[in-house]
């Protein structure tokens, strides 16, 4: 059997973690099971059997809904923000609120939506209320096309959680030229320097990730640098150029052509046995 595991959580944590995912990565790392394992992010010292892959979320029509979208989008106040995800302090919904509290305090004119739920939710809104921000709206949980449509509006994402692999919505508002404002946790900081698309600042900078917000207004230019290059590079995360990588990596690998194992069988070409399944194990995954 070809086995091929996913860890789509965080491969190189440096804060505490449960300690199962710890002896997974270890045992994963190891190659006990004799296979390939494919990880967010590229590490010092990566074994060879360890492929560097990325978390894909964007169907062909998401992304041309996002080029169409980002095309036209450019700074303007009062800012968009966007939080996505559940609204609990270990994906920072706490701390999203806590860098819309600092730009109030600087004067810069906002809007937050907030795009989750959770049984915390009254103690978030409370804490909103006590603090004044009067420009923050929790929605609950939305469509995936709602979501769409609040990424085509907005200017910046804000994830600024404590653990990731790869967040899903980062490229997905990265596909709508939003620009991701994120904890620098396992593969975020990487990406978001290789390609321009936006800052990552450690987990409890609350007034770095503010401030940099405030240098994107007041330099407009880069900011529309960094939401074309998120658009740019969207496509990355998108489910066909996933389709490609493990093509790829079944061909460097073990030397099988998916794409020929599709044709209808003959006589000289037979189906795939079941020495060709693809096993997955993703017990890690941190996304939504």
């Amino acid at each position: 059997m070809r086995k091929r595991a996913s860890d789509a959580g965080n491969w190189r944590p440096d804060g505490s973690e449960p300690w199962s995912y710890g002896l997974q990565r270890r045992w994963l790392a190891a190659n006990a099971h004799r296979g390939v394992v494919t990880v967010n992010g590229r590490w010092p010292g990566q074994p060879p059997h360890v492929h560097t892959f990325h978390n894909p979320s964007l169907t062909e029509d998401e992304l041309a809904a996002g080029r169409a979208a980002a095309t036209g989008k450019r700074l303007s106040l009062p800012l968009e923000l966007l939080f996505v995800g559940a609204l609990t302090d270990g994906k920072g919904a706490g701390r999203a609120l806590q860098v819309a509290a600092a730009l109030q305090r600087q004067g810069v004119a906002y809007r937050l939506h907030m795009l989750g739920d959770g049984p915390e939710r009254p103690r978030y809104e409370a804490w909103a209320s006590a603090h004044g921000l009067r420009e923050v709206i929790f929605h609950g949980w939305v469509s995936r096309e709602a979501v769409g449509r609040f990424d085509a509006l907005a200017h910046f994402i804000l994830l600024p959680s404590q653990s990731e692999g790869w967040p899903k919505v980062l490229s997905e508002a990265m596909a709508y030229g939003a620009v991701p404002i994120a904890s620098a946790v396992s593969s975020i900081p990487q990406i978001l320097a290789e390609t321009g698309a936006g800052v990552a600042r450690p987990v409890d900078d609350i007034d770095g990730m503010a401030a940099a917000i405030i240098d994107y207004v007041n330099h407009p230019g880069e900011w529309l640098a960094a939401s074309r290059a998120g658009a740019a590079v969207a496509a990355q995360f998108g489910y066909r150029a996933y389709q490609d990588a493990v093509h790829a990596l079944f061909a460097g690998a073990w030397g099988i052509d998916l794409a020929a194992d599709r044709r209808p069988p003959t006589a000289d070409h037979r189906p795939p046995t079941a020495d060709h399944r693809l096993l997955t194990t993703d017990p890690l995954t941190t996304d939504h």
